[in-house]
């Protein structure tokens, strides 16, 4: 995730007039860093800065945020890492340090993601400005209050994984039925950038589904026959369990 927000930052022009510092140990990924994102600097060490964005694997950040406040004092930190409260990171970095907490999601590496925020109450008016900026840059953000985050991982974090499984079962049943798989999957992502294009002008899922759905038809057919297969309790139920393991993630 991180990976996708520097890639947005810099296809957005992010870079231009601010300095992005990758901290990777990993020698091949700093190399695969290092030739992807040109305009990034990449160190495997952290340096004094006056912001920092903590995008590691949940059991590594608070060891890398408790590093950061032995380097500098007065910082901002945003943090991207799932499950890891504002709480959390202020029994690490103090109470003094000035936090947001995000949850992006992968379509932030070509513009187009949504991130939710959070704040400690000690973030500044230019803090706020600060991180506005960046999610801006990578897609859409809004502010809800901190006790919504697992619902906001559950839904738009985890999200583009629930869309790519829906979208390989589409192309496994075009397959059955006698198609390519390379005219199947064309078929289905063109649908699915379509089916996007529309909800983004109407919000309305059910007009738009009466749209398709011819009485009798192979719409009706389709829609009964995934509902009775129970396909809005399964997707609600990837929903819950995700929201759960957030809950989890969180009590460590």
């Amino acid at each position: 995730m991180g990976g996708a927000i520097a890639s947005g930052l810099v296809a957005a022009g992010f870079t231009s007039d601010r300095s992005i510092l990758i901290v990777e140990r990993e020698e091949m990924l700093r190399q695969k860093l290092a030739e992807t994102l040109a305009s990034v600097s990449v160190s495997s060490s952290i340096e004094a800065s006056k912001s920092y964005m903590v995008a590691t694997k949940p059991g590594a950040a608070l060891g890398v945020i408790e590093s950061i406040s032995e380097s500098s004092n007065d910082f901002l930190l945003i943090s991207i890492v799932a499950g890891l409260s504002i709480a959390a990171m202020r029994d690490i970095a103090g109470d003094s340090v000035r936090i947001v907490r995000a949850m992006p999601n992968t379509p932030a590496q070509i513009g187009k993601g949504v991130t939710a925020l959070a704040s400690s109450p000690s973030v500044t008016k230019d803090d706020v400005i600060f991180t506005e900026e960046i999610f801006d840059a990578v897609g859409q953000r809004i502010w809800l209050s901190e006790d919504k985050f697992d619902a906001v991982t559950a839904l738009s974090g985890s999200g583009p994984a629930y869309f790519f499984l829906i979208v390989e079962s589409m192309v496994d049943a075009g397959i059955e039925l006698g198609l390519s798989a390379e005219v199947a999957t064309q078929l289905v992502c063109e649908t699915m950038l379509g089916a996007g294009a529309l909800l983004n002008l109407n919000p309305d899922t059910r007009r738009l589904r009466l749209d398709v759905s011819s009485p009798g038809g192979t719409t009706i057919a389709a829609t009964q026959a995934m509902q009775k297969a129970g396909i809005r309790n399964a997707i609600a139920e990837g929903v819950r369990a995700a929201a759960q393991r957030s809950k989890e993630m969180s009590k460590r």
